[in-house]
């Protein structure tokens, strides 16, 4: 359990981490009420270090900004009253709505392989 902790947050600092400044620089651009770039920031890490598994990532950091905009949609989606400006804006993310977040595919992909295993 310690290994994979410890080669999952070496593989944070070294492969997603360096596209922090570019991630906080896209996010910046949002500016939407009540969105906090160091809690989207620290929920895509949070979203990352728990990850069932990071082997299918090929690109870190499309995935790092993908991630990122699932916490930004998220937020959205949380909000009671969204301005249509913050519509707008999550249209400009270039994430579809109806499609699954990357966490999703990761879990259900997970979950088809232990069922595959069980079968």
């Amino acid at each position: 359990m310690w290994q994979i902790a410890n080669e999952r947050a070496l593989w944070l600092g070294q492969q997603v981490m360096p596209h922090e400044p570019a991630l906080r620089s896209w996010l910046r651009r949002w500016r939407m009420k009540g969105l906090e770039i160091d809690d989207v920031v620290q929920e895509t890490y949070t979203r990352l270090i728990t990850a069932e598994s990071i082997e299918h990532i090929t690109n870190p950091k499309t995935y790092l900004f993908q991630i990122a905009g699932s916490v930004v949609i998220d937020h959205l989606r949380r909000m009671k009253i969204v301005s249509i400006d913050s519509v707008a804006d999550m249209a400009e993310l270039g994430i579809a709505s109806d499609e699954p977040s990357p966490e999703r595919r990761v879990i259900d992909r997970d979950e088809l392989r232990r069922l595959a295993r069980a079968i």
